[in-house]
């Protein structure tokens, strides 16, 4: 991991605030699939945002 991978890693924010019945619930993201955050089936429109770049090839 270089110096500049790490300061990218560092100022990654891959942390996010969901409601998931009727609790509010921080969950950060993953990048690997077995440690993927499932999001389940979607019954309406949702948005997610996230970053993929040399430091951080895979999100899922």
């Amino acid at each position: 991991l270089s110096s500049a991978d790490l300061v990218l890693l560092k100022q990654e924010d891959d942390s996010a605030v969901i409601w998931f019945n009727g609790q509010e619930v921080a969950i950060e993201k993953n990048d690997t699939l077995s440690t993927a955050y499932n999001i389940g089936t979607l019954n309406s429109s949702r948005s997610f945002s996230d970053w993929v770049g040399s430091a951080d090839t895979n999100d899922y």
